[in-house]
């Protein structure tokens, strides 16, 4: 699946339809599930699923993705520092 949204990481929280794909480039970012359901692969073979009130910290050279499974809302800071 290719993703249809290429992202800028921000401060302000972003909705993600089901089955919907974002795609960030960066080194560092932190990503807060605020509602819904995740995906998250990075570089190496990482990946980690995320529910509502769970925040992780990737810093990987390449492309991060963001696979909602439900409608989800989530928060990027691409500084990598928590919410």
């Amino acid at each position: 699946m290719k993703p249809n949204v290429f992202f800028t990481p921000m401060n302000r929280p972003v909705h993600l339809n089901s089955n919907q794909v974002i795609s960030l480039r960066g080194k560092a970012v932190h990503i807060n599930c605020l509602s819904g359901s995740l995906f998250v692969s990075w570089p190496k073979g990482q990946e980690r699923t995320m529910t509502a009130g769970d925040h992780i910290s990737v810093s990987a050279r390449g492309k991060i993705c963001i696979l909602a499974f439900s409608p989800s809302l989530v928060a990027i800071r691409k500084d990598g520092f928590g919410y």
